[in-house]
């Protein structure tokens, strides 16, 4: 406990910011160990009481001792107890601490303002990240996490958490006699969960069916936690916001996703960030045929980065990309596509008009090349006139058709500093035509039987209005 931590994460409010003299922070940014004396100092503007209005507090990157604790925690109940602070960052605050004095730093701080019932009625937003908590300082802080009944956004990154923790977060916050939780914000990054962990989560999960941000990214789970993750997801109807990325998810529960997702059950889906899952082609074409198929769907980012996904994705991977209305940013890059599954890709994403929605376009790194690949990028050129961004570096293109991309995708284009034609391979490539053109024939089977659909709905639809009917549409 108490080292504190890496900083990969951003702390960041959901909420919009505080007006001017609403919120409190540290006017001295400098990292520091406060004892009573300074911890006064710095804190003197909450101890002047309630009457400063403060709506949000910032207490986070300055270590509190065990000395300085009461005086924090005289602090925040002064500021808090007249039921304004909404926004609340204890994050960071026993860095290099021993063990035992920071869970009494812990226990002293929230203990303190848990007590208070109009600073727990008003508290929306907690942020605990970057301390070194584990499962005792979870309970240290178990008061706090129980008596915020109106909790919505939760931020718990970089703090150690196995297992054993994470059963104690999801006991706290769902300790009241309702069970159900008012959560729209959960973020975890950076711990020890592992599938144990994931699975003790799926209860909190299940309790919260307002969540609409969901962050679960570097946590060390495999297979099945990701599998009771992506099956408890679907309870949560009201999701924007999906990060499940750097987990060994597989593909399974990529299959449970798109299943949801097929289903209806997550129909406000906006972002969706698979990035290094484990998720294989089966898992990747079944989200994107699911995407597909929702033909509403409001998702605009999609990122399915480093799956070591090959050609044979890329035919779904493009018509899904003109099939999303809203798709703003698709992020592809670190796979195995090579040039047939770059020509393929670029093609289906120039077909009829192009993705003329899409934004940005990343596929670094994707083993894309040969002579044949700079002529069905260079369509898209013209059936993109949206695009705004597009990465192609660290792929295999012939050096002397670089300047061609460049003079046809102008500044759009990204540097294309690591390219490197020696990667290109032709053998590898002529091997895997069968097979990919097998996959392609059958994606554009499904694209046949989604306009076939579509356009029978149309019809059924104008029949139904020449009755004078009134047409629903989903």
């Amino acid at each position: 406990v108490g080292k504190g931590g890496r900083r990969k994460h951003k702390r960041e409010s959901a909420t919009k910011a505080m007006a001017e003299g609403q919120a409190f922070a540290y006017a001295d940014k400098r990292r520091e160990m406060l004892d009573a004396a300074t911890a006064k100092t710095h804190l003197a503007p909450l101890l002047a009481g309630a009457e400063t209005g403060f709506e949000s507090v910032d207490l986070s990157g300055k270590s509190l001792g065990e000395d300085a604790a009461p005086v924090a925690a005289e602090a925040l109940a002064s500021a808090m107890r007249s039921g304004r602070v909404r926004v609340l960052s204890l994050a960071d605050i026993i860095a290099g601490r021993p063990e035992d004095e920071a869970l009494r730093v812990l226990r002293t701080v929230t203990n303190t303002i848990a007590n208070e019932d109009k600073a727990m009625g008003a508290l929306e937003e907690l942020d605990l990240s970057d301390n070194a908590l584990g499962a005792k300082g979870v309970t240290a802080c178990g008061a706090l996490l129980e008596n915020a009944r109106n909790l919505a956004r939760l931020t718990l990154c970089n703090n150690g958490l196995a297992a054993d923790a994470i059963d104690n977060v999801t006991r706290a916050l769902t300790a009241n006699a309702t069970a159900t939780t008012k959560l729209k914000t959960l973020h975890f990054f950076n711990n020890l969960m592992e599938s144990a962990g994931a699975r003790a989560l799926v209860p909190l999960l299940r309790a919260s069916p307002a969540l609409e941000d969901f962050r679960f990214s570097s946590l060390r789970v495999a297979r099945d936690g990701g599998e009771a993750i992506a099956a408890a997801l679907a309870e949560c109807p009201e999701l924007q916001r999906v990060d499940l990325s750097d987990n060994t998810l597989g593909e399974r529960a990529a299959m449970l996703l798109a299943d949801a997702i097929r289903a209806g059950k997550l129909p406000k889906l906006v972002s969706l960030n698979m990035r290094d899952t484990a998720i294989s082609d089966a898992g990747a074409l079944a989200l994107l045929r699911a995407l597909a198929a929702a033909r509403h769907s409001a998702i605009t980012t999609l990122d399915v980065s480093g799956n070591e996904l090959t050609a044979r994705v890329c035919s779904a991977l493009g018509s899904a990309s003109r099939a999303l209305p809203a798709l703003r940013e698709l992020r592809a890059e670190e796979n195995e596509f090579g040039a047939r599954g770059g020509r393929i890709l670029a093609a289906r994403l120039a077909a009829n008009s192009g993705p003329r929605q899409l934004r940005e376009l990343t596929v670094a790194s994707c083993e894309i090349g040969g002579p044949d690949a700079v002529a069905e990028w260079l369509k898209l050129a013209e059936a993109a006139p949206a695009l705004q961004k597009l990465n192609l570096n660290g792929n295999a293109f012939p050096e002397d058709t670089l300047d061609e991309l460049r003079r046809a995708f102008g500044d759009i284009l990204g540097s294309l500093s690591d390219n490197d034609e020696d990667l290109f391979d032709e053998d590898a490539d002529d091997e895997d035509d069968d097979d990919v053109e097998e996959e392609e024939e059958e994606e554009e089977d499904k694209d046949d039987l989604e306009r076939s659909a579509l356009n029978e709905d149309e019809d059924a639809g104008l029949a139904e209005l020449m009755k004078g009917a009134a047409v629903s549409t989903t």
